[in-house]
């Protein structure tokens, strides 16, 4: 039945629900500026929608010797 239950210094905790849904969408891009291959450029975006709302994203560079 997915129930679950937990105590924490003799209280119970409220069990978590897993009603509703969520939708998840990403983007991204990865950019080498130049010529030089050794250098890469990443960029991402990730949106949610649903019963979570909300956004995240990331970038990297990335350098190879």
């Amino acid at each position: 039945d997915g129930k679950a239950k937990a105590r924490s210094n003799g209280d119970s905790i409220d069990a978590p629900e897993l009603k509703g849904g969520t939708g998840v969408g990403e983007i991204g891009i990865r950019m080498q500026p130049g010529s030089d291959e050794r250098l890469t450029l990443d960029i991402g975006l990730q949106g949610y929608t649903g019963q979570r709302d909300g956004w995240s994203g990331g970038a990297m560079m990335r350098y190879k010797f």
